[in-house]
């Protein structure tokens, strides 16, 4: 089957993802792109990322992740950079709503000055059963706790008649994060330098809220198919369960500059002996917060509105998000608008430009003249399948492209017997985007995907 609606004889393809990025193409898509492992074809589990969705009520653990951009501080304890002589210092604010206005509440900083070489950054306050408030700080390697009083304005003392105590763990560079669970206290902090590849997070687990706080693993690094830079974390957890998030910036693959940074969230799993699984970065994003970060447009006028990515007729127009997946399975929901065109998922992309089959990589979809159809692109268009499939204007219909190494497999419908199975040489790693291949049409195609990504182990 020679696919003449996509040949330059005919219409020209409305919008396009690029290559490195796998994307999505069609009239009209309403869809959920999910990237997950092989073995989980059948149903992937629930696990949230980046904008996912509500919450509901949580209870907050610990400080934003967010904080203003300054110089990470590789240093050894006790040192000094030599850039950076001025002393950070905290001050206590207060406000009505969460989202203020905050005024200052003591009119100066409750901890300004170096305590154990631990410079006064990054606090969190932490509150425990017994209502005795906590508050951990520290950065250039060291980390101190100390009392609140009741009034949370002010700071108490220990025991001993102390104020603060050091609680450095080994590998400690900033970013502390305390909470409970089940009766243990763990600690967790960023390493490495935040402006690096490298930075990450770790933890340690006690008894006590002052420790001994030994360091157990790491749990959340870059992953060369998500972010670079994963850290400077914070913890929530939904009150009457056992589910807690890791909210956390991390780094673009592509970015280069040392201090751009995007909020996401994922998951926080636990073992039976209550320590941390290591955390797998995901990529999703259903567009209810009204924006599009993390996507990069070339060509087309794009915006989000109602929880859809929308884009206006155009030639080659792409949306594409950083990342850089290979082998997954992509599901997603796709509704062709109009008797012409067509509309799926390209997937496996690079070396795209603006025009017709203009990228290498794989395109999967369905098309009105009634056929599911699978091929490559190398600037010239290779038909690999296709099946017969009734294809009703406006209609929903689920596609699932399952690509493991040379193997891919195009589910429409029913998920358990693929309409088309091929063996094909994989293309290289690549990311992947949103964009439709339609044929010039008055109307606005949509794109209102919920997508998530995990690479496969």
């Amino acid at each position: 089957m020679v696919r003449r609606s996509r040949r330059g004889d005919l219409q020209q393809p409305l919008l396009r993802v690029p290559d490195r990025f796998p994307r999505l193409r069609g009239t009209d898509l309403s869809r959920r792109l999910l990237l997950d492992r092989p073995d989980h074809l059948e149903q992937a589990p629930e696990r949230p990322q980046h904008r996912e969705r509500e919450l509901g009520p949580v209870r907050r653990l610990g400080t934003r992740p967010d904080r203003p951009q300054r110089q990470v501080l590789p240093l050894l304890r006790g040192q000094r950079h030599p850039e950076q002589q001025r002393t950070r210092r905290y001050r206590r604010g207060g406000g009505d709503r969460p989202e203020g206005p905050y005024t200052d509440a003591i009119g100066r900083p409750l901890i300004a000055q170096f305590v154990n070489g631990a410079q006064p950054i990054d606090q969190d306050v932490f509150v425990d059963d017994n209502g005795q408030a906590y508050i951990y700080y520290g950065g250039w390697g060291h980390a101190n706790v100390a009392k609140l009083n009741a009034d949370m304005t002010s700071l108490g003392t220990f025991a001993d008649g102390t104020t603060y105590k050091e609680i450095t763990p080994s590998g400690y560079v900033e970013g502390p994060q305390m909470f409970k669970r089940h009766g243990k206290y763990y600690l967790m902090w960023s390493e490495g330098g935040w402006t690096g590849p490298n930075y990450s997070v770790a933890y340690a687990m006690a008894d006590s809220p002052t420790g001994p706080f030994t360091r157990l693993d790491k749990v959340l690094a870059q992953d060369s198919a998500v972010a670079r830079g994963a850290g400077h974390n914070s913890v929530l957890n939904i009150p009457g369960t056992d589910t807690w998030y890791i909210f956390y910036h991390r780094r673009p693959l592509s970015e280069t500059d040392g201090n751009a940074r995007q909020v996401a969230y994922d998951r926080m799993n636990f073992n039976a002996d209550g320590t941390i699984q290591r955390v797998k970065m995901l990529v999703k994003d259903n567009f209810a917060d009204s924006n599009a970060l993390g996507w990069k447009t070339y060509g087309g006028a794009w915006s989000v509105s109602g929880g859809q990515y929308r884009t206006a007729a155009s030639y080659g127009g792409k949306a594409l998000l950083d990342d850089n997946h290979v082998n997954a399975t992509y599901d997603l929901d796709v509704t062709v608008t109009s008797g012409i065109g067509d509309a799926g998922l390209v997937f496996r992309a690079s070396n795209v430009g603006t025009g017709t089959d203009a990228y290498r990589g794989y395109y999967a979809g369905i098309t009105p003249a009634g056929r599911v159809i699978l091929g490559r692109a190398d600037n010239n268009w290779t038909l690999l399948g296709s099946a017969p499939l009734p294809v009703v204007v406006g209609q929903q219909y689920h596609l699932r492209v399952m690509a493991v190494g040379s193997s891919i497999k195009v589910y429409v419908g029913d998920q358990t017997s693929p309409k088309i199975s091929v063996t094909t040489p994989p293309t290289r790693p690549a990311s992947r985007g949103f964009a439709s291949t339609t044929w010039p049409l008055p109307s606005t195609t949509l794109l209102s995907p919920t997508s998530r990504c995990r690479p496969p182990d």
